[in-house]
């Protein structure tokens, strides 16, 4: 059974951080300490790309304006920021290297290299207000309980917590990834759990539809949580992230991978063409 659970306690970043972390129930501060991403990373809000409903007649509810499927040679620069960075609460290192493209498949390693823990973070350039966005993602199992698997959207300008967050999918670290979990941030802090009942080794398609009056997460085409707080729904632009969490500095022998197939990210087909 899928449910919603409110966290109401307010919690402030560092908190987040240091506390609430190392209890494997962070809030995701991570792009908001210099040393991680710098605002000059972030490049500047730009409006979704426009398309013509009238030329192209779709009367789809969803128009596509950004996605990578991946199939290249490796990561397509004009789409997305890779890190290379300190790890968010210093327990390792984020490195482009981590980072892979085979086989159509987004690849981010996680593991020990020379006594360090080595993982990997991307942010996309594409920046968006509303919309829906679309990840299939699976995240390998981890006996050490080290890794986590995280897809989300992040203000785009680091306005956090103000700005709100949107996790579609973490896996935390439990070594089996069941269950797994989607949140909803609050600008104030607080924020609303989303609790998946399957594994999130397996393959799944996460999906997130945002409007000025609801976040809707969707898991393999059917709905498993809704949020409708008036104050619960951000209303900035945000990026789409990638990222393989370390939860530790250590992990002995164990290797761990997170994989996408793809992302796609959506705007509403609003006003739709005449004879929709």
């Amino acid at each position: 059974m899928t449910f919603v659970r409110s966290n109401s306690s307010v919690i402030g970043a560092f908190l987040v951080i240091g506390g609430l972390f190392l209890a494997h129930r962070y809030i995701g501060a991570w792009l908001t300490d210099a040393s991680v991403v710098d605002e000059s990373d972030i490049p500047p809000v730009a409006a979704a790309p426009a398309i013509e409903t009238e030329a192209t007649g779709s009367c789809e509810p969803w128009l596509l304006t950004f996605s990578d499927e991946f199939d290249a040679d490796g990561i397509d620069d004009d789409r997305w920021i890779v890190f290379d960075s300190p790890d968010r609460n210093g327990n390792g290192v984020r490195r482009p290297e981590a980072i892979t493209v085979a086989d159509g498949l987004l690849v981010i390693t996680g593991g020990l290299v020379e006594n360090e823990v080595v993982a990997g973070a991307m942010a996309s350039r594409h920046q968006q207000l509303y919309g829906r966005f679309e990840a299939r993602v699976r995240t390998e199992t981890d006996p050490s309980e080290t890794m986590s698997g995280l897809v989300a959207t992040w203000p785009a300008g680091n306005e956090h917590p103000e700005g709100g967050e949107n996790v579609l999918y973490d896996t935390l670290t439990s070594s089996n990834r069941e269950p797994f979990y989607s949140y909803i941030h609050h600008p104030d802090s607080t924020r609303e759990e989303i609790v998946h009942n399957t594994g999130g080794e397996e393959w799944h398609e996460l999906a997130m539809e945002w409007t000025p009056d609801a976040v809707t997460i969707l898991r393999d085409g059917e709905i498993v949580g809704t949020v409708t707080e008036p104050d619960a729904i951000a209303g900035t632009p945000h990026v789409v992230t990638l990222q393989l969490v370390a939860n530790r500095a250590e992990m002995g022998e164990n290797v761990v991978r997170m994989f996408v197939d793809w992302v796609r990210v959506y705007r509403a087909n609003e006003p739709p063409p005449a004879g929709c």
